[in-house]
């Protein structure tokens, strides 16, 4: 036997006095409820009014699954990805994703203080592409795993907004959605401004 669990016996009890009273249909209805071994476990209910040939009302005809494993899974994908955002943030190096029209979708903190990198080494700012723009820009890892259709490497050098002159290595590789088409690019910003001046 399954029973609602606690709060949430109080809460569905409700629900489903305010659905009689209104003679409505209702679906996937989620609850906690408490197996009869102890553990706890996530019911998905749907289901439609009954009437009598009158017209009066019968009662509920429904269905009730146990959706547990769904719930449990998808708990552990938002905590693997809390876990890859909190780490792809305390990494030094800049780190993105870019669609298809040179557009970031996501980028890390570094990234975000990459800012110059692209302002001032690339032939055309990403920043100022349209989704229509194919202006060659071949000082740009990205443009040229466009090309390539594989990972891309370059090294840029620029000037920091304050007039210092910098380093840079950019890396893109190409990802593709689960239907195997090109979704975008992963791009990699490092600044490698100490290691290039020691080789000097």
């Amino acid at each position: 036997w399954i029973y609602p669990d606690g709060f949430a016996a109080v809460l569905l009890g409700k629900f489903f006095k305010n659905a009689s009273a209104k003679r409505k249909s209702f679906a996937f209805v989620e609850s906690i409820n408490l197996h009869q071994n102890g553990s706890h476990v996530t019911l998905e209910t749907s289901a439609t009014p009954m009437f009598d040939q009158n017209g009066h009302f019968k009662g509920y005809r429904g269905i009730g699954r146990d959706i547990s494993e769904r719930k449990r899974a998808e708990q552990a994908l938002l905590s693997s990805r809390e876990l890859y955002r909190t780490l792809v943030d305390n990494i030094d190096l800049g780190i993105g994703l870019v669609d298809t029209h040179c557009q970031h979708i996501m980028t890390n903190r570094a990234m975000k203080g990459l800012n110059y990198f692209r302002a001032s080494s690339l032939d055309v700012p990403c920043s100022g592409r349209g989704p229509d723009d194919a202006r060659p820009c071949p000082n740009c890892a990205i443009w040229r795993a466009s090309l390539s259709g594989e990972a891309e490497r370059i090294e840029l050098q620029g000037l920091r907004p304050d007039g210092r002159p910098y380093w840079g290595l950019q890396r893109a590789l190409p990802y593709r959605n689960a239907q195997g088409e090109l979704a975008g690019y992963i791009e990699i910003i490092e600044d490698i401004t100490l290691r290039k001046d020691s080789e000097l």
